[in-house]
């Protein structure tokens, strides 16, 4: 089939095109239907969530009135903390951005009546998704260099004599 050195590129090639292409499929998921799961520890709550073309982290200093661990995938472009970060909870969030630049979100808000506070991480699929397409590309399409034989300057046996 070849030589070993291009059998791991072909392999590690197709390995990162169905990468890329279910990390597509989850991207344009996450453009219409909003999946989060809610995992709540000892003093926060954790939401992972796919929505508008991004995965989020958000962290949350208080507990919420669901199970520890909770699986919600609705239809809404808005999940429950995006509801929250709007103030249409009631709650008013003081929010500071950190970082905010192609789709990459950090930023930190609290709530001053109560002390609550909420950490955002947003990373977009498009971050994900070309990198990992232009390098099983590149896996898939290049040759690897011919390793070329050195030649021995040293005279055989039969030239010697």
């Amino acid at each position: 089939m070849g030589e070993p050195s291009s059998d791991w590129r072909r392999k590690a090639g197709v390995f990162m095109l169905l990468a890329s292409l279910s990390f597509t499929g989850v991207w344009t998921r996450a453009t219409g239907v909003c999946d989060q799961v809610l995992i709540q520890l000892t003093g926060a709550s954790h939401v992972f969530a796919s929505m508008n073309g991004c995965v989020q982290w958000v962290r949350h200093s208080r507990r919420f009135n669901y199970p520890n661990l909770y699986w919600m995938s609705i239809t809404a472009p808005a999940p429950l903390w995006e509801i929250a970060m709007t103030g249409h909870d009631g709650i008013e969030w003081e929010w500071q951005w950190r970082w905010r630049t192609c789709g990459f979100d950090f930023g930190h808000a609290r709530e001053s009546r109560t002390g609550a506070s909420m950490s955002v991480w947003k990373v977009p699929y498009w971050s994900v998704v070309i990198p990992l397409t232009l390098l099983s590309a590149f896996l898939l399409l290049t040759k690897p260099h011919q390793s070329t034989p050195k030649k021995c300057t040293e005279p055989t046996t039969e030239e010697a004599t």
